[in-house]
């Protein structure tokens, strides 16, 4: 019977030696597993900068430029100068006074096409690039505020090419000639010329369609104007309403720069 006893008390020992093992071990194991990585937390973007006057961000970038009038900028690539046309709207030209429709005179349509100018200048502008080119090697952008802006105060027309313009623009444009601001102060034609071709302009394509260009004021649509005619410098041409004097494009700027004398 003691012995019995005594081997029942050696066994129940051994147990609780075995119990009080265990969970030494699984403290070691715990100790030599590596901590869970943390997870990475997503960057933040990036502020977007704020341009100032004479400053545009395109495609976030942002640049200084130059405007050389209402609907067109430069500024210094990688490895060349590079220049933009914007997209949606245009402004009346800036060589010259070559502009007249109603009771204006060139002269007063040339002041309003520096008064455009002076605006764009003074603010800054989030742009876009377009995709597609803007003519005369140009890119084409699309900057909306500036697009507004200048519409809305009579400044800038609704452009487009074979199609409506911009509702939005529209609508501000509608807006700007019932209050007669800006270039409608005096009334707005049908179309506006916008540009001229003439048949003797060099590096025409032999059998190249020949046309002018006039942008209708109610939808913004530039159609073109297919003719055969020859004009002559600071020719007068009229279309739809408004009026724009031929000058070649060769003698717009620099030193051969042409100046129509006052109209009559």
């Amino acid at each position: 019977m003691l012995r019995l006893t005594l081997a029942l008390t050696l066994l129940i020992s051994g147990c609780r030696q075995e119990s009080t093992r265990a969970p030494a071990a699984d403290t070691a194991s715990a100790a030599s597993a590596k901590p869970a990585a943390a997870k990475p937390q997503a960057a933040k973007p990036a502020a977007l900068a704020t341009p100032g006057a004479g400053q545009v961000v395109l495609d976030g970038e942002l640049l200084k430029v130059r405007w050389d009038d209402g609907d067109t900028f430069s500024w210094k690539g990688a490895a060349e100068k590079v220049r933009a046309r914007l997209a949606d709207y245009n402004t009346l030209e800036s060589y010259g006074p070559v502009h007249r429709w109603g009771q204006w005179t060139y002269d007063e349509l040339y002041a309003v096409a520096k008064e455009a100018t002076a605006v764009v200048r003074k603010g800054g502008w989030t742009c876009q690039r377009t995709g597609k080119g803007g003519g005369y090697g140009r890119v084409g952008v699309r900057c909306p505020g500036a697009a507004k802006a200048l519409v809305s105060a009579g400044l800038a027309h609704v452009f487009a090419v074979g199609r409506a313009g911009n509702p939005e623009l529209i609508a501000a444009q509608e807006s700007a000639i019932a209050a007669k601001r800006g270039m409608w102060a005096k009334g707005a034609p049908q179309g506006l010329v916008t540009s001229l071709h003439s048949a003797d302009e060099p590096g025409r394509k032999k059998g190249g369609k020949l046309y002018d260009r006039v942008a209708s004021t109610a939808t913004g649509d530039a159609a073109p104007t297919p003719h055969e005619q020859t004009y002559k410098p600071c020719q007068e041409v009229c279309r739809q309403g408004s009026c724009m004097r031929y000058i070649p494009f060769k003698r717009r700027y620099g030193k051969g720069r042409l100046v129509c004398s006052p109209a009559p």
